[in-house]
């Protein structure tokens, strides 16, 4: 009996990912959407990306170093490292505002599927997905 719940509860986890996916998507998306059109507009995702580099800028010189980079989800992963050296393009070992800009900016250009400079749920949801 055990095990087939065990199984049983494997299953459903498994079948529910990608409706958690959407539904952590549809949240995120909701906040940043700021005019509410259902879309969110590369100034509205930049927008969230800026206030998301003030947080992470605990002593606010407008630079990000990997310790604050990886600070609020203790992503010192590889990936993650790998993200932050790649964007830091200056070889500096600090994220600059423009630097943070460039990189979400590919973000955003990567995720909207449809290149018509805007992203919809299904999109975000998409990338949500796949992470």
């Amino acid at each position: 009996m055990k095990r087939q719940f065990t199984v049983l509860l494997a299953v459903l986890i498994t079948i529910s990912q990608p409706v958690l996916a959407q539904n952590s998507a549809k949240v995120w998306f909701d906040k940043i959407d700021g005019n509410s059109d259902a879309k969110v507009s590369k100034t509205e995702f930049l927008k969230m990306w800026s206030d998301v580099f003030t947080k992470l800028d605990s002593n606010n010189d407008k630079q990000l170093t990997l310790e604050e980079w990886t600070k609020p989800n203790n992503k010192s992963d590889s990936k993650s490292k790998a993200v932050f050296y790649n964007a830091d393009t200056n070889s500096d070992g600090n994220l600059s505002v423009a630097e943070h800009v460039a990189l979400r900016t590919k973000h955003f250009n990567a995720t909207d599927a449809d290149q018509d400079g805007s992203l919809v749920l299904k999109e975000m949801a998409g990338k949500a997905a796949k992470k």
